[in-house]
């Protein structure tokens, strides 16, 4: 700008040239006796001479930076690739080769980059050229640099974006929100200056919880975050066409139709953002999960993408029709699913097991799944009489799911669900072949095997030698089991039928009418037993190498006795006793003995172990049981 306005001033308005002593000599010497004449076409010639040297200046710095350009347009190397590679996931690559071979193209770059999870992709620049380029600040291992990244957001103004985002991820979606909405105006901007902040929107952290305390004792009531609201949540995110992960919760007054909004909402933004459906995790709860939204799901294209699916507090009924081939169409579209968590009524309702897994496998062109966890019994989801799993059924699992290392069962039996009336069968009619073997499965649990609940008849319990054989047939199963729960239940009656009927004898393990002895997994590091009845030397001789918490619930007289003969073989584990229980939260076995509700043999610090379900059940150190109650409330509190 300065050359073009010297260049077009008048000559009365030019500004005289400062020269050095040595130039001035030259040009005089060059004049020799030429006058002021030559002297100012000299200067003329000097003052016109500069623009166009300027413009040659311009030319060589464009040419410079094109050959620049030019010499860095090369194809990615090895190295390069190798960066980008070590941030995907298995089931990312496997789709990727997929897509390469079906397409019959080779991968590119971009394919790479489009296929890095949303916190990784911040460390490759999203440039236009070919090669990868790193980010400036993509490499953490070094020091904070000097200078604000940020301005007016108090001590927090000198720390680098990395650190910063990684503050901000140990916080749940609602401490996220209230960060960007309610903590200072200068805060405001992290929703779009931080990136992958509302990508993961999977978590119940808007769930609004509230201690209760009954005459069942303490519990946590919780109310689930309405659909409308959850649509309002994803109008206020940033970028929707990112978020990978996304819970969908309904209440009793909510619309189905908005669940099938948020769906469509999500799809057309991906759309929009000329992205593929890649959300990876889908949470539907509440009682408003109708079939139709399912429906709207499989629609979208959500399945394909998905790693994990899961179904809370949903129920099948004549208006969510959930189990009549809803949640099975699904499954049939979710090729890489490794996490399902659905109640068991809706598999056992019209379907079996079989049904689900085969869907999953039908998926992936009759291969094996990628299941890793399958978890029917999830936060102990409330069953019924027809909502048992016959263990034959439990015998198939490793033919499409040899991969699963968690299986959570809530009620397994070998009576058929229309047989609700019969007695627990011998185990030779539903025990004759062995089963699967699931060699990675670390974590095991059936909650009951007989019926909560009966009407106008006498419970029927199973007998020692029925849970040996049940015991030693899943034992069989999975070798490197690491946690294994394993419940009898009991049944309840009503105080007129009690009047009427008896409650039968709890069975317990080992010895029996066979006496059959079980063999432990050395592998067990957690071993739990609920509502059996168990002799004082059952655990005589038992030595497991990593056990780390032992316990027992509701299993007779003897616990005690029981956990302190063990102590022998584990000298570096801890006793502890629970006596605090009231109400309904009893067993029919506490209300009729007395007796204390459990023990354990633990690594933890007591009194911090205790069960989650009901905050009254404290296990205490072994001989402070009878210290003041009010100190261990205040324990439990904390």
């Amino acid at each position: 700008f300065f050359f073009k306005a010297h260049a077009m001033m008048d000559d009365s308005f030019k500004i005289p040239k400062k020269r050095s002593s040595k130039k001035r000599s030259i040009d005089d010497s060059a004049s020799g006796e030429a006058g002021p004449a030559s002297s100012a076409s000299s200067g003329s010639a000097g003052t016109s001479s500069k623009p166009k040297k300027a413009k040659k200046t311009k030319k060589s710095k464009a040419a410079t930076n094109k050959s620049y350009s030019a010499s860095s347009a090369g194809p990615p190397s090895a190295a390069d690739v190798s960066k980008l590679l070590h941030w995907l996931s298995r089931d990312r690559l496997e789709n990727l080769i997929t897509t390469s071979v079906t397409n019959r193209s080779a991968l590119a770059e971009s394919d790479l980059k489009n296929a890095l999870p949303p916190d990784a992709k911040w460390r490759f620049s999203s440039a236009s050229s070919p090669g990868i380029i790193k980010s400036k600040k993509a490499s953490d291992d070094g020091p904070v640099k000097a200078g604000k990244e940020r301005v007016n957001t108090g001590l927090f103004d000198g720390l680098d974006t990395v650190i910063m985002t990684s503050i901000l991820q140990h916080l749940n979606v609602k401490e996220r929100y209230l960060c960007c909405t309610a903590v200072a105006k200068s805060w405001r901007g992290f929703k779009t200056t931080i990136p992958g902040l509302f990508v993961d929107l999977s978590d119940e952290s808007f769930q609004r919880k509230e201690v209760v305390i009954g005459y069942a004792g303490d519990y946590t009531k919780t109310e689930n975050m309405t659909a409308a609201q959850v649509l309002a949540l994803l109008e206020w995110v940033p970028d929707l066409s990112a978020v990978t992960a996304l819970r969908i919760s309904t209440r009793d007054s909510c619309n189905p139709n908005t669940c099938k909004a948020i769906i469509k909402k999500l799809l057309a933004a991906k759309k929009k953002a000329k992205k593929s459906m890649d959300l990876e995790k889908l949470v539907l709860q509440g009682p408003k999960i109708y079939a139709s939204v399912l429906a709207e799901a499989v629609k979208g294209s959500i399945g394909p993408a998905l790693t994990s699916l899961a179904l809370l507090e949903t129920k099948h009924t004549k208006q969510t029709k959930l189990a009549e081939g809803g949640v099975v169409d699904l499954l049939r579209t979710c090729r890489n699913l490794q996490e399902l968590v659905m109640p068991q009524a809706l598999v056992v309702e019209h379907s079996t097991i079989r049904a689900h897994l085969s869907a999953l496998s039908e998926a992936r062109s009759g291969a094996t799944t990628l299941l890793r966890v399958l978890d029917m019994n999830h936060r102990g989801s409330s069953t019924w009489g027809a909502d048992r799993l016959r263990f034959s059924e439990v015998a198939d699992i490793g033919k499409f799911a040899p991969e699963l290392e968690v299986l959570n069962l809530a009620m397994a039996t070998g009576i058929p669900a229309s047989s609700a009336t019969e007695s627990i069968p011998t185990p030779a009619t539903f025990l004759s072949k062995p089963m699967t073997e699931l060699p990675r499965l670390k974590e095991f649990g059936v909650e009951a095997i007989v019926k909560r609940h009966i009407w106008q008849a006498a419970p029927r319990y199973a007998t020692t030698s029925t849970v040996n054989r049940f015991l030693s047939w899943l034992l069989a199963g999975m070798p490197q089991v690491e946690s294994f729960n394993f419940g009898h239940g009991e049944t309840n009656m009503s105080q007129k039928e009690q009047k009427v009927y008896k409650f039968p004898t709890l069975p317990g393990i080992g010895g029996g009418d066979d006496d059959m002895s079980l063999f432990w997994p050395s592998t067990l590091k957690k071993l739990s037993l609920d509502a059996l009845l168990l002799e004082k030397d059952a655990f005589k001789s038992v030595h497991m190498p990593a056990l780390e918490t032992f316990l027992l619930k509701g299993c007779g007289p003897h616990m005690g006795d029981i956990v302190q003969g063990m102590t022998a073989n584990h000298q570096n584990l801890q006793v502890g006793i629970c006596r605090i229980t009231g109400g309904t939260g009893q067993t029919e076995y506490h209300k009729r003995n007395k007796a204390i509700h459990g023990v354990c043999l633990t690594k933890m610090e007591l009194p911090h172990l205790f069960d989650p379900s009901r905050r009254q059940m404290v296990y205490v150190a072994l001989g402070d049981e009878a210290g003041d109650d009010s100190e261990l409330k205040l324990e439990v509190q904390r």
